[in-house]
């Protein structure tokens, strides 16, 4: 499972997620933390990345059509914290949760986590 952290996305889940065996590069790693979203994409196509996002512009379908990305998965936290990211990032990597994102539109909050795939259905897990 390789994933890409966008530049928002808070270290403390990078770390987590390495910890736990995930292939996952930061923005900064690979000199894209001032790229704009369509660069990111872009890349992360290239790379078979899923892109992991504290930012909600990646959650449009109309400038990122599912079938266009390996997957974007952003976390809706509140309040906007590391220790807010980890409440609902844990769980997932408990539960080995990423691989069903793979080539999905995923929105997490805290309690629940919606799945768009190509075929337009949505999934609540």
């Amino acid at each position: 499972m390789k994933l890409f952290a966008d530049h928002c996305f808070f270290s403390c889940g990078v770390e987590l997620l390495r910890k736990n065996g995930y292939d996952i590069i930061k923005a900064l790693d690979v000199g894209l933390q001032k790229a704009s979203d369509e660069e990111i994409v872009s890349f992360c196509r290239k790379e078979n990345r899923i892109i992991l996002t504290l930012d909600n512009d990646f959650t449009s379908l109309y400038r990122f059509p599912l079938g266009t990305h390996k997957g974007i998965v952003f976390f809706r936290i509140n309040p906007f914290a590391p220790d807010a990211l980890l409440n609902i990032l844990n769980p997932l990597v408990e539960k080995k949760m990423f691989a069903s994102f793979e080539n999905a539109m995923v929105i997490v909050k805290k309690d629940k986590v919606h799945i768009t795939r190509p075929t337009r259905a949505i999934e609540t897990a």
